[in-house]
């Protein structure tokens, strides 16, 4: 037999050795650390892939890895298989990136974005609903049932299996989407307008930042079940407590210190800041329309209305009028601090 025939027969050979292997592992994938493969005792992901490379090192053969052949094999030439099909009881198992078991949405990379997406779009229409009813009807009694509501329906439905997916809370945009609602619902409990900011208007309605308050519903799940559990970077034992109430008193009082800390450090809402400078330790339900407006400094003050291009008169040329200042062309702190020329109004008021 010349050399050329030798040569063919090994490569027939090792094909057809490669090629039992990988049919193998896609029948038997439960067999994989039963196998004296050396190969095969890797996962399954990659073994198929490694089989690939093995060939083309040995033979240079493109057609072995041509994107047909992957297309047929289930496999992609980035990440190896995607979709190994397994039969159980003569009923194919597909491979999917997202299924729902429990009513929790668990995907591929265990990211939980998709449930924490659709539990934030539930929570919005509630909250929606809630704001175009009470646009003409608010007042400082209907507050306080939306404070109500809020602690009862929006943050236990976010809260909803939080022992799964709270860890992936730092992710930044399952943050931006629990702050969504964060600072819809304490834009609809003040009456105040959409363009403040989440931080200001929770600020304002006394409401501690969403993401916090999963933090703490997750822990007292926990420590039910468990004899710790950790909350913010603290191992939180429930045998140095005496009852479930303090424990719940300890809680809220680390959720105010951060709350403060990122109050104090946040570039954003300074005009509230400037009223209160310290968060509330309980919510807040008399305020007025009129008073959401000066605390947060979204209303009829030269400062905002120049920004969002509502009024074309300059601060330079406004500030040389105290009858302008008066009306309500400055800043809110000046007008109902400083302001030497509206000290009657506040007075009156």
């Amino acid at each position: 037999m010349s050399d050329i025939e030798n040569e063919q027969k090994a490569r027939e050979d090792v094909t057809h050795d490669l090629m039992f292997i990988a049919e193998k592992v896609r029948a038997h994938p439960e067999n994989l650390e039963k196998s004296q493969v050396p190969a095969m005792k890797k996962k399954k992901t990659t073994v198929l892939t490694k089989i690939v490379q093995q060939y083309v090192t040995l033979f240079g053969h493109k057609d072995f890895c041509s994107s047909e052949w992957y297309r047929n094999k289930g496999l992609t030439k980035e990440s190896g298989p995607e979709d190994i099909r397994t039969d159980v009881g003569g009923t194919k198992i597909e491979l999917v990136k997202e299924i729902k078991y429990l009513g929790i949405l668990l995907d591929t990379k265990l990211n939980f974005q998709n449930h924490v997406n659709q539990a934030c779009n539930r929570a919005k229409k509630i909250l929606i609903a809630l704001r175009k009813k009470l646009f003409k009807t608010w007042n400082p009694p209907v507050a306080e049932s939306l404070h109500t509501i809020y602690r009862c329906a929006v943050v236990p439905i976010l809260a909803y299996a939080s022992e799964i997916w709270s860890p992936r809370l730092h992710l930044s945009k399952i943050k931006r989407k629990i702050y969504s609602v964060y600072g819809l619902a304490s834009k609809i409990i003040i009456g105040g307008y959409s363009s403040c900011s989440h931080e200001a208007a929770g600020v304002v309605a006394g409401l501690p930042p969403l993401d916090l308050a999963l933090w703490q519903v997750t822990c007292k799940k926990k420590l039910k079940k468990e004899p710790a559990a950790n909350y913010l970077d603290q191992q939180i034992i429930r045998s140095d407590f005496e009852n479930f109430r303090q424990i719940n008193e300890y809680l809220n009082l680390v959720t105010l210190d951060v709350w403060q800390l990122r109050w104090e450090t946040s570039s954003k809402g300074r005009v509230t800041y400037k009223f209160f400078p310290t968060i509330p330790s309980l919510p807040r339900t008399s305020l007025s329309r009129l008073s959401t407006q000066t605390l947060t400094g979204h209303g009829p003050f030269q400062i905002h209305l120049h920004r969002i291009e509502k009024v074309k008169v300059m601060l330079a040329s406004a500030a040389t009028s105290a009858t302008i200042l008066c009306t309500g062309y400055s800043t809110a702190p000046y007008l109902t601090r400083t302001a030497p020329d509206c000290s009657n109004m506040r007075a009156a008021k």
